[in-house]
């Protein structure tokens, strides 16, 4: 383990499929932050600070696919 990572633990009987789809979905959210960020940017006429840009990640995890 790299110095400051976290462990990665798995819980016995998780289907893979499960854990790919999960995977899968916060790359999808990634890929989508910088649209994000960008469109708040030009509404706003600044940057979003760490916590409009975690809020922006957020609503879009829970966004519907």
């Amino acid at each position: 383990m790299r110095a400051g990572r976290r462990p990665v633990m798995e819980i016995a009987g998780i289907d893979q499929r499960l854990i790919g789809w999960q995977s899968t979905r916060r790359q999808q959210v990634a890929d989508a932050l910088p649209v994000l960020l960008a469109d708040y940017q030009e509404r706003q006429g600044h940057p979003p600070g760490e916590r409009a840009a975690y809020a922006l990640g957020s609503r879009e995890a829970v966004r519907p696919r």
